[in-house]
């Protein structure tokens, strides 16, 4: 994930889109490396998103990880297959999201 000041190009932050928690070789199991599926960013470039993590076989459902990254720090918010990976939202300074059907929030900085 790199997020980049277009006024001048400079890159305001540069970060994996997940948590690696290691691998299980003989699964062929990666967890916590993926494709970002939802971003936000902030105009003082806090920047916040979901990643889907890359499961080798044998595929199981999908599992999301919310991420933020901002003033305070880069911090996991959420992990898990119930993460509703287009519920990624903000108001303010207030990111949401779901997960199992339930709302979630917290500050973006």
């Amino acid at each position: 994930m790199v997020v980049r000041d277009l006024r001048n190009g400079h890159v305001l932050h540069k970060t994996p889109t997940g948590t690696p928690r290691g691998a299980n070789p003989s699964e062929g199991l990666l967890v916590g490396v993926g494709p970002a599926v939802a971003i936000i960013v902030k105009s003082n470039g806090s920047v916040a998103w979901i990643a889907e993590n890359e499961i080798g076989p044998p595929r199981g459902p999908a599992e999301y990880e919310v991420h933020a990254l901002d003033s305070s720090g880069s911090r996991m918010l959420a992990f898990g297959s119930d993460v509703d990976p287009h519920s990624l939202a903000l108001a303010g300074s207030t990111l949401y999201w779901a997960q199992g059907g339930k709302p979630f929030s917290a500050t973006l900085n």
